[in-house]
């Protein structure tokens, strides 16, 4: 048995693993999430560190974390991410993966796993434009679940070779544009406006499919990348990149 299958086994919760990616410039935001998570639910996670120093730092606060070293630019961090979240499929588990600055402030997996598409997301805003402007928003990669099968290791394979010049997300939404994915009809839809934009949202899960491939996008509501005046399960604020001017929106917020 593989190193990865045996992390993997220990923190997995019946054919699930969740698992976040942090290397040293964001130790501090981890600490947030990981606190935040333990508030949230007691599953267990998963923490890909990036570098010796956090890997230090889960260890040192009994995080179950698997190193997996990686120095390079963003464009070659997805594609690290990505490489790993393939390893974990291939195990045969479900896999949830939550940017460490999308906090779980209530448990959010039994809405989250009681969508049964092959593919789960959180809602993002214009990013890519070329999806907002056919779906009325995007796909977020900051947090989204992922069953193992056949057909979505055929999807990542196209995903990964989109990789070679654009990040995840645009990778993800391009290629469910590509492959002209369908959404149901929606009766209760609503707008939010960012940035001069109008961003669609729905009531409950917007589900999509794609030949034989079946999408959920999860709603803005309950999985929060912009703001709004409900219980949320997930808060992922717009925030600066910098460590330090997160943690400022997260305290802005109410959060920490």
């Amino acid at each position: 048995m593989s190193l990865l299958n045996e992390v993997a086994k220990d923190v997995s919760v019946g054919d699930l693993v969740v698992c976040v990616f942090a290397n040293r410039d964001y130790v501090p935001v981890l600490d947030v999430w990981s606190k935040c998570f333990r508030k949230s639910t007691n599953c267990k996670y998963l923490v890909f560190s990036l570098d010796s120093e956090t890997h230090e730092f889960c260890v040192q606060n009994g995080l179950d974390v698997f190193f997996a070293p990686f120095e390079g630019d963003w464009l070659s961090f997805m594609r690290h991410q990505m490489v790993l979240t393939r390893q974990i499929l291939d195990l045969g588990y479900t896999i949830l993966v939550s940017d460490i600055d999308a906090l779980w402030v209530k448990n959010p997996l039994d809405f989250t796993l009681s969508q049964d598409s092959d593919l789960v997301f959180s809602p993002g805003t214009i990013q890519p434009p070329k999806a907002h402007a056919k779906w009325g928003n995007v796909l977020c990669t900051g947090y989204f679940l992922v069953r193992p099968s056949d057909r979505v290791n055929s999807f990542l394979d196209c995903v990964q070779e989109r990789m070679i010049r654009e990040g995840d997300q645009p990778a993800i939404n391009h290629e469910l544009l590509e492959r002209d994915m369908k959404w149901d009809a929606q009766d209760s839809i609503y707008k939010i406006e960012f940035r001069g934009k109008s961003i669609l949202q729905t009531i409950s899960p917007r589900k999509g499919a794609a030949g034989g491939l079946t999408v959920t996008l999860l709603p803005n509501r309950y999985f929060q990348r912009l703001t709004e005046d409900e219980d949320a399960y997930v808060i992922h604020p717009i925030a600066p990149k910098k460590c330090v001017d997160k943690l400022k929106v997260f305290k802005d917020l109410g959060v920490i």
